[in-house]
């Protein structure tokens, strides 16, 4: 089968593109990428390295010079499938069925949130046009049935995102010694990153311990803000925000605990990465994070925003390291059965294969 992808960027940092990049190493399929923004251009080596042929139209907000390019794309490659995320994208696949109703047309749901009220009508209509909907996650299904009762009628299919190991690539320096906690986050309010560092406060300044060290990978708007607690709750010895790294596995290797508080996750694609590596885990009993653990067997669940809550898990991992290491076994076992790159593919294909037999 020949699949074109519509995505934005090949910003790998971010959920979408990575696993994407995965799914085009491992397909038995002609894959063909189209970003429909020009960032990040370096990246797209990666892209064709992996085997895909890759287009870029840079042609900002413009439908009509997008639609064009990725109908002469259409025909070139005589594409079957063509799939496709988020409002833009979901806006050009809409016209790409229009201009050629022969392709089949997916939309995968990453995130939960519902759309403004006007998008959310013209939203509707382009839903009638849609062949079938991908779900990452049964919580993002079930946001998406509240936003678009509709959908209830409709073919849909949960798949969940799946990822490979991260590669260690051993240049990290070597840590302290010190209990080392790691959180891979794109720096926005809905990852709930302040009521993490707020944790380390508490295990800081109330509970005494002094041997514990947070370093927070990844970039975004609130890193000023950020930085600005750490500041306050004088924890620069403590809290390190790291940007946006290529070492992930590195830290995940070297790391005693993995954390993720967002308020709101649609999958949690690191998290299956921090699994897969074996690390226990703590992560927020909200959004989709609980389909990935299993609270007290696979990771632990703790409300989002009760950052007392946050820093007595940590400390009872950091104090039973046997409970610890069961807890990151039990999570790698569950990730390579559910969440590894080759279930995830694997599950996609199979599915394509069924739309395109009209199953």
């Amino acid at each position: 089968m020949n699949i074109l992808y519509l995505i934005a960027t090949p910003n790998i940092f971010g959920g979408t593109p990575k696993k994407l990049l995965d799914m085009v190493k491992h397909s038995h399929n002609q894959c063909v990428v189209y970003f429909w923004a020009d960032a990040y251009k370096d990246k797209q080596e990666l892209f064709r390295r992996a085997g895909a042929t890759t287009y870029t139209g840079a042609y900002g907000r413009n439908i009509f010079k997008h639609i064009s390019l990725i109908a002469k794309i259409i025909d070139k490659h005589s594409i079957t499938i063509v799939q496709t995320q988020f409002s833009f994208g979901e806006v050009l696949g809409f016209f790409t069925k229009v201009i050629r109703p022969q392709i089949k047309l997916l939309i995968t749901f990453e995130g939960p949130f519902s759309p403004p009220f006007l998008k959310r009508l013209i939203l509707k209509t382009l839903y009638k046009r849609v062949d079938t909907f991908i779900y990452i996650s049964e919580y993002v299904r079930q946001e998406k049935l509240k936003a678009f009762p509709a959908l209830k009628n409709r073919t849909g299919r949960i798949i969940y995102n799946g990822t490979s190991p991260l590669i260690c690539t051993s240049h990290l320096t070597k840590f302290s010694e010190c209990y080392k906690i790691v959180a891979v986050s794109f720096l926005i309010g809905l990852k709930n990153i302040d009521t993490l560092i707020r944790a380390i406060s508490i295990i800081v300044h109330n509970m005494n311990q002094q041997n514990v060290e947070l370093f927070i990978l990844g970039d975004g708007p609130e890193y000023k803000n950020l930085s600005n607690l750490i500041k306050a709750l004088k924890l620069e010895k403590h809290v390190m925000l790291m940007g946006n790294r290529n070492d992930v596995g590195d830290f995940l290797q070297q790391c005693n605990l993995f954390t993720h508080p967002s308020v709101a996750e649609g999958f949690g694609l690191v998290v299956s990465e921090a699994m897969l590596a074996g690390l226990p885990i703590i992560a927020a009993k909200a959004g989709a994070l609980p389909e990935l653990i299993i609270d007290g067997e696979s990771g632990l669940l703790v409300d989002p925003l009760d950052a007392q809550a946050w820093a007595e898990a940590i400390i009872k991992l950091m104090n039973d390291a046997t409970f610890a290491k069961q807890l990151g076994d039990n999570g790698k076992f569950r990730a390579k059965n559910m969440f590894s790159v080759e279930k995830f593919v694997a599950n996609y294909e199979k599915f394509y294969k069924e739309i395109i037999n009209g199953k």
